[in-house]
Order: structure tokens, then sequence, then C-alpha cells
């Protein structure tokens, strides 16, 4: 072989190994020699373990008690450049650490030929500790109590989890693990961030003393078709968004469901909250299977709450006061309402609503823009208690809207005539009289509202 083919081989040996180190998480300068690379492997991510020594005869193991299965690798030639590349494979596809008590961050890092991991005194696993092991399927950690960032981060094949002892999550801990089936977690009380994002397999999830479920938690777990968490009282952002095939939800004591919590939740049809008492922008916007909800608790329900779910017929709400406007905008489908303590209509809350056919409104005093725009089934609609319609075009192109009930002690105000724009109303009359097309008033209040809309 030439000088020049033997030097082309050696720098192409020295930057594989280079490659292979810094893929573990290593810093290689520039300027080190390839007798360097041996002390680098050496302190190369594995910290838990006693870096393994070269025998005189040409082998290597692990110190007792840090066995690898097995623990002894031959090396051609000793050292060098052979020592590092056993070093770097010297992990057999099962790894079992008998005592060491946790796994440092990146330990694992990249491992793709791990598919079984067993730590059975092991307390905590650092940040992406085990982050893309693509063919990591088995992991056991019966004493870990804490799991750091991304530790398990695009662990792809990974299946089924099970940490009774763990009390702490940070961020993204499985982000990604697009196999996994099963988790169940017995002592966690809150789920952090991104933990299941993307667990696209996820369908059996177990988290009996869970309180608090963070934001993106589960979002786009793509499987899951139904959730139950007894005693969690507090749902964060996305938390559930885009889980398509989510039919059940089921969350006994929450008080509070986070914006766009089941947002996109195409297949949700069953809902039970009993102490809810919020739901934020965007809650269950999308969700185009729901078709009634009840919610007996509820004060407020914030901006786009059910925005366009397009099935649902019937809402009831006992005990809403607030709305923060498009509220049920485009429910196509909705035809009845029952919100007998809420009292001031948001914009759009409920535009095109087209089905919308009877609206139980008693305490409403305040009706805002487009509140009730092309709702082209409403033909009758009453306000006991209404003072204002403070803008533009709040029934618009209600075509058969005849009859407007509005029997209050006090005379509304109409801050705009178009309020009615394209609507059959054109007159005002008394209760006791009148013709379709009218808005019906106290007769004693008569010549009071006809001066006031003049």
């Amino acid at each position: 072989m030439s000088i020049a083919s033997q030097i082309n081989r050696l720098l192409q040996a020295k930057a594989d190994i280079k490659s292979a180190i810094e893929n573990k998480g290593g810093i290689v300068s520039s300027s080190a020699k390839l007798n360097d690379y041996a002390g680098l492997i050496n302190n190369l991510a594995f910290p838990i373990v006693q870096p393994l020594s070269v025998t005189s005869n040409g082998t290597y193991s692990a110190s007792s008690g840090y066995a690898y299965n097995p623990v002894t690798v031959s090396v051609a030639g000793g050292g060098g450049g052979d020592y590092i590349e056993e070093r770097i494979n010297a992990f057999s596809a099962t790894s079992y650490f008998s005592t060491a008590s946790y796994v440092p961050g990146s330990a694992f890092a990249f491992f793709t030929s791990l598919n079984s991991v067993y730590f059975p005194s092991c307390s905590r696993i650092l940040l992406e500790a085990f982050r893309n092991c693509t063919n990591l399927t088995t992991i056991s950690f019966p004493e870990c109590s804490s799991i750091g960032n991304s530790a398990f981060y695009l662990c792809t094949n990974l299946s089924a989890i099970s940490f009774p002892k763990c009390t702490r999550l940070e961020i993204a801990v499985f982000y990604e693990c697009s196999g996994l089936t099963d988790a169940n977690f017995s002592l966690l009380s809150y789920i952090p961030q991104s933990t299941f994002a993307n667990c696209s397999n996820l369908v059996n999830i177990s988290f009996p003393s869970c309180t608090v479920i963070g934001s993106n938690a589960f979002y786009a777990c793509t499987s899951l078709n139904s959730v139950y968490f007894s005693i969690a009282s507090t749902i964060g952002t996305s938390a559930f968004r885009n889980c398509n095939k989510l039919i059940s939800a089921n969350f006994p004591s929450v008080s509070k469901i986070g914006a766009s919590a089941f947002e996109y939740c195409v297949l949700l049809t069953d809902l039970n909250f009993p102490e809810c008492l919020t739901i934020s922008s965007y809650g269950f916007r999308y969700c185009s299977s729901l078709t009634n909800v009840y919610f007996s608790k509820c004060r407020t329900l914030e901006t786009a709450a059910f925005y366009m779910c397009s099935k649902l017929t019937f809402v009831d709400f006992p005990a809403v006061l607030y709305t923060g406007g498009t509220c049920f905008y485009s429910c196509s489908g909705l035809e009845h309402i029952n919100m007998p303590s809420l009292m001031a209509v948001r914009a759009s809350d409920f535009c095109y609503c087209r089905s919308l056919k009877s609206a139980n409104l008693p305490e409403v005093s305040t009706i805002s823009t487009n509140a009730f725009a092309y709702c082209n089934s409403l033909s009758t609609a009453s306000f006991p208690k209404l003072t204002q319609i403070e803008s533009t075009y709040a029934f618009r192109e209600c075509y058969n809207l005849l009859s407007l009930y509005l029997l209050g002690s006090t005379v509304p105000v109409l801050s705009n005539i178009n309020a009615f724009y394209n609507t059959p109303i054109s007159t005002y009359t008394t209760s006791t009289g009148g013709v379709n097309g009218s808005i019906f008033v106290r007769e004693s209040l008569y010549n009071s509202f006809i001066t006031a809309t003049n």
C-alpha cells in the first residue's frame, strides 16, 4: 500500500472516531491527535461506570459490579484507534447496572443499538440520558423518583413504561416516543409541558395521583380514545389538542380547562366536568362531533370556547355569567340554548348559528355586535332584562325573526338601527297587540320607547 493510501486511511479512521465521539456528546479539538482520543473516549458520557482498562494481553474489562453483559472484549493490537472503536461499541444490547444511583445527562444518548436497560437502584435520570435511543424497547427503573428534561426524547420503539415511585418529571421527557402504548405513574402529581407530546400510539394511561396536567402534555396523542383523571384540578394549554381519536373525557374534579385544551378533538362526544368553573379560550374549538354539552357549575366561557362545533345541538350552562365573544360562533347545528344566568351576549357569540330556534337568556342586559347575526332559524326571542343593544348588526340577516320581546321595566337603548339589518323587524308595539315583524314592549313604556328610538 502506498504512503498516500496509508495516510488517507489513517485520516478517514481519525474522522470516523471523531464523529463517533461527538455523536455521544464528546468534544474533540480540531488539533487533537489520534493518540489523544483514548483519553477522550474513557471520559465520554459514562461517569456512572468505572473506565475500562486495557490489560497486557490485549483485552479490557469493567471493574466488578459494573458489568456490561459481557464485561470482556478482545481488542486487536491493544490500544489506539482499535481501543476507541471497541469502547464505543462495548455496550451490549441489554445493559444492567446493579448499583448505579443515577443516570447522568446524555449518558446513553444516540446509542441506537441499545434495546433494553435495567437500573434496580437508580433514583434519578438526568436530562437527555437516553435521547434518540431509537431501538430501546424495554426499560426498568423500579426506584426512580425523578426524570430530567427530554430523558427519553425520540425513543421511538419504547412500548410501555411504568414508574411506580416517580414523583417528579421535567419537560418533554417522552416527547415523540411514537411507539409508546402504555404509561403508568402511580405517584406523579404533575405532568409537565410536552411530556407525552406526539406519542402517536399512546392508548392506555394511568395517573391516579395527578392534580395538574401541564401545557401540551398529551398534544397529538392521536391514538388516545378515552381519558380519566380522578383528582386532576387543572388542565393546561393545549394539553389534549389534536388528540383526534379522543371520544371520552372524564374529569370529575377539574375546575379550569386551559386554552385550546381539547381543540381539534374531532371525535370527542362524551364530556364529564361536574366541577368546572372556567373554560378558557378555544377550549373545545373544532370539536366537530360534540352534540350536547352540560356544565352545571361553569361561570365563565372565554373567547371561542366552542367555536365551530358544527354538530352541537343543545348547550346547557345554568351558572355561566360571562362570555368572551365568539363562544359558539358557527355552531351551525345549534338549536337550543339554556343560559339562565348569562348577563351579556358578547360580539359574535351566536353568529352563524343557522339552526338556532330558541334561547333562554332571561338575565341578559346587553347584546353586542353580531351577537345573533345570521341565525336564520330564529323566529322569536325574549330578553326581559335587556337594557341595551350596544352596537351594529346584533340580529343581522335573521330572516325569520318576527317577534322580539323586550318586556323589561326600563326602555332598552338601541345604539344603532342597523341592529336589525335585513330582518322582518320594522315596527314597535305593545304586548297586547301588534303584528309580525314587531318588537314587543310593555304597554306602559310604549310611548317612551317610541320616543327613545326615533
